[in-house]
């Protein structure tokens, strides 16, 4: 199971870039989540050595793919922009006493 897992490690950090290129880095970020979650649980209802083989490669995939997204894009997870335009005043006000 082990292997299974690693070997789809691997497919996902070399599919990772390529798969954001084409899907977009939220849709693909939200795919390789939902892959790992549905690979990881669906492994748990089954004794067939077969599929359990192809569920952990399958979760490995989206194991790999998701934390190589975040950390080639991490300014996508942070709004930049400043509310209002950029023309709104500081909240933080100097004490004038």
């Amino acid at each position: 199971m082990n292997t299974a897992n690693s070997f789809g490690c691997l497919a996902g950090v070399l599919a990772a870039a390529p798969l954001a290129a084409r899907m977009g880095v939220g849709p693909s970020f939200r795919a390789a989540i939902l892959m790992t979650g549905v690979g990881m649980s669906l492994s748990g209802t089954t004794s067939n050595f077969a599929l359990l083989l192809v569920l952990r490669t399958v979760a490995g995939v989206g194991g790999a793919v998701a934390p190589v997204i975040l950390d080639a894009a991490p300014g996508m997870w942070v709004d930049h922009a400043p509310a209002g335009g950029g023309n709104t005043p500081s909240p933080v006000r100097p004490n004038r006493s």
